[in-house]
């Protein structure tokens, strides 16, 4: 059986190193072999930075390699479809950066494709495994939420960087917020994880009423979206998100008969048997722990998990689980 995997990235730009950093943290299961990007001084950049053995300017060239198993698309979501659909018809394993492509017709084709590799294609939307989420997806199917009536789910972003010393911040005005690059702004480069979880929480959608709108950013597509959200099951969820935030953050809500669950982390029941019983059953199963999650730094948690009211404690600032250090 193989224990290591040989693993290649297609672009190299913002959230690269996102990627190279977890495959380095797998140690000896992972090994990062191949890079592919237009971009030759870019290539040249990550290369040695984290000692890559072979670069590319056209992904076709990585797709040729046998010992490339696993391919992570990193480009703009313009170029997702033509990348994911050569490398999956090359065999590969493939990993997807969010959206999955950037307008419905092309994920449509991707889809397409994927069906005749089963099992080879998934998307980043990683928000799923956050300890937070696993609780209320256990909770959820262990009925101790009862049927699910609403839901809230919101992010606050912003398209500009934090003014330093007396200089203005920065705006992206690569491909960011285009509707022909990006797909749009807000809703598919933020609230999409938001989007992906109710959908996970909830079931499947059938009505939807929304408004958006440019308030800020200088960007062509959207910077604040709102959205409310009826399920099949007759369960309505509120969303919404902005690139206009002075400060980033996200939040999510979920009710139901029997209790509800609110993020950071808290567990709220009527009934208070019932609560304790059940956040002593979820805590067995997802524990506490010093793990990352979506709790922003210095945000109040409950000292005790979510199991008594009035006693809070200072959230530790996220701090990465060890240093990077690149393999050579």
């Amino acid at each position: 059986m193989r224990t290591t995997f040989g693993m290649g990235i297609v672009g190299a730009g913002r959230i690269f190193e996102q990627h190279a950093r977890a495959y380095a943290a797998l140690g000896a299961r992972a090994r990062l072999l191949a890079i592919a990007d237009v971009d030759q001084a870019q290539l040249q950049k990550v290369t040695a930075r984290y000692f890559i053995p072979y670069a590319y300017q056209d992904h076709r060239a990585l797709l040729e390699r046998d010992d490339v198993d696993v391919v992570t698309v990193c480009t703009p979501p313009v170029l997702h479809e033509r990348v994911v659909v050569d490398a999956l018809e090359a065999g590969k394993f493939v990993l997807c950066e969010k959206p999955l492509a950037h307008t419905l017709e092309a994920a449509d084709r991707i889809l397409a494709v994927a069906r005749r590799w089963p099992g080879k294609l998934s998307t980043v939307y990683q928000f799923r495994y956050l300890p937070e989420v696993q609780r209320t997806l256990w909770l959820r199917d262990q009925g101790r939420l009862g049927r699910l009536m609403f839901g809230r789910f919101s992010r606050c972003a912003r398209f500009e960087t934090p003014a330093k010393a007396g200089k203005p911040g920065k705006v992206r005005t690569d491909w960011w917020g285009r509707w022909g690059t990006a797909g749009g702004g807000a809703v598919m480069t933020q609230l999409i994880h938001e989007i992906d979880l109710m959908c996970h929480l909830f079931g499947r959608a059938i009505e939807v009423t929304a408004a958006m709108d440019t308030l800020k950013a200088p960007i062509e597509s959207e910077d604040t979206c709102a959205a409310t959200v009826r399920f099949e099951s007759g369960a309505l969820v509120c969303c919404y998100a902005t690139m206009t935030a002075h400060r980033s953050s996200s939040a999510f809500d979920v009710v139901g008969e029997l209790g509800s669950v609110h993020s950071p982390w808290a567990l709220e029941c009527m009934d208070s048997k019932w609560r304790e019983q059940s956040l002593r059953a979820v805590l067995a199963v997802h524990p506490l722990s010093a793990e990352r999650s979506s709790v922003p730094a210095g945000l109040a948690v409950p000292k005790d998990g979510g199991c008594r009211s009035g006693r809070r404690r200072r959230a530790p600032r996220w701090r990465s689980a060890r240093p990077f250090t690149p393999r050579r």
